[in-house]
């Protein structure tokens, strides 16, 4: 799977549907989270295998987070995290951090103040969608 293939802007529009389905239900910060293995499972089940631990998924990610981003939106991918030591999860990749404060995103402050700004700004993006 290749950027640009139509199997990888199917697995981008795929995951911005399952991301932002995800934030809109949820009622609270830790609601709106999901695993990287989650999001690969949820890929799945929708017909497109994408590995959790390599592969195409931290594309997929910024090319999801650029789309929603020309709308005006945030990025949508600071939803997508690892799994913490306790099972739970935890706080994106070190990927994540690298692609905001690259252009066109420019995003600055500590990794957790962006994590935490843009999960935040999904969550409240997908209140008022029906």
């Amino acid at each position: 799977m290749r950027v640009g293939d139509p199997e990888f802007d199917r697995a981008v529009g795929l995951s911005i549907d399952i991301l932002r389905d995800l934030a809109r239900q949820a009622r609270r910060f830790e609601d709106a989270l999901i695993t990287y293995r989650q999001l690969s499972e949820r890929l799945a089940a929708d017909g497109v295998v994408v590995p959790y631990h390599q592969g195409p998924l931290p594309h997929i990610l910024e090319y999801a987070s650029r789309r929603e981003h020309a709308e005006g939106r945030g990025l949508i991918s600071a939803l997508v995290v690892q799994q913490g030591l306790d099972g739970r999860p935890a706080m994106p990749s070190g990927g994540f951090f690298n692609m905001a404060r690259r252009a066109p995103f420019k995003r600055s402050g500590s990794n957790e103040a962006i994590w935490m700004t843009e999960v935040q700004s999904v969550i409240d993006e997908c209140a008022g969608d029906s």
